[in-house]
């Protein structure tokens, strides 16, 4: 997963000098609730209820990622797509674990028998979590920064499979 991890940043590296697009200006930098300077928790509790539409829509953690990056690090575009890919990369790890649950339930489920080859779940889930990581259809959720809510959204999503599966 190292070298999925690397190649991953290496593919992401260049996107993540590019500044604010679309909905990054409502949701990020034009929403004075995310801008939190002093760490009282009524600013917190502003940030996490401060989705541009007006009502929250259930994306307060979303909306506190956002504010703690710009606690952190101000408004630097920079900063948020570094932790979207931080986030991009939990996920994919995340995935990894997911499909070697699967695949090692799976190879539990079948009865006993002589194979010719030895299926390596871990080789193959972290396989197929490398090209998920570098999927094309990934990049509008590391690169466009509001997306993050999207991302954190699978990142639970993963969690919960998982957890499944490992319980399963």
């Amino acid at each position: 997963m190292t070298a999925a991890f690397a190649a991953t940043s290496l593919v992401y590296w260049k996107g993540l000098q590019g500044g604010f697009v679309y909905d990054d200006y409502s949701f990020i930098f034009g929403n004075p609730g995310i801008k939190v300077s002093s760490n009282s928790l009524s600013n917190w509790f502003a940030a996490a209820m401060s989705f541009p539409s007006g009502s929250h829509q259930g994306r307060w953690l979303g909306m506190l990622s956002f504010a703690a990056n710009h606690y952190f690090t101000g408004m630097d575009p920079y900063a948020f797509k570094l932790t979207n890919l931080a986030i991009h990369l939990l996920n994919g790890l995340l995935v990894f674990l997911a499909l070697r649950a699967l695949f090692d339930f799976h190879q539990l489920q079948k009865p006993a028998f002589p194979r010719r080859a030895v299926f390596n779940s871990g080789l193959a889930a972290a396989s197929l979590a490398a090209l998920w990581l570098v999927l094309p259809i990934n990049l509008t959720a590391v690169l466009y920064i509001s997306q993050r809510l999207e991302s954190l959204s699978n990142t639970f999503v993963f969690l919960g499979l998982w957890w499944y599966l490992r319980v399963r």
